[in-house]
């Protein structure tokens, strides 16, 4: 919740890199209590599947990156 606090909370989308914008993370912490039928909830799943595929392309990309060095991760 402190991301969401140091960002500004802002749904929009942020024009300039000092604008206020919303974290997906603190998205998700926003919206887990709303709704189950409503279609901010169903953006939680998009969200999280998101957050997955990143982590996983930044984890495979600094292995392949210790393994072109010759370090073992």
């Amino acid at each position: 919740m402190i991301a969401l606090m140091l960002a500004g909370n802002a749904v929009a989308f942020p024009d300039h890199v000092f604008d206020s914008a919303r974290t997906l993370t603190a998205h998700i912490a926003l919206i887990i209590a709303a709704d189950f039928d409503s279609p901010e909830f169903r953006t939680l799943f998009l969200c999280g599947l998101t957050l997955y595929v990143l982590t996983t392309l930044l984890v495979l990309f600094v292995r392949l990156t210790m393994r072109l060095q010759g370090k073992r991760p």
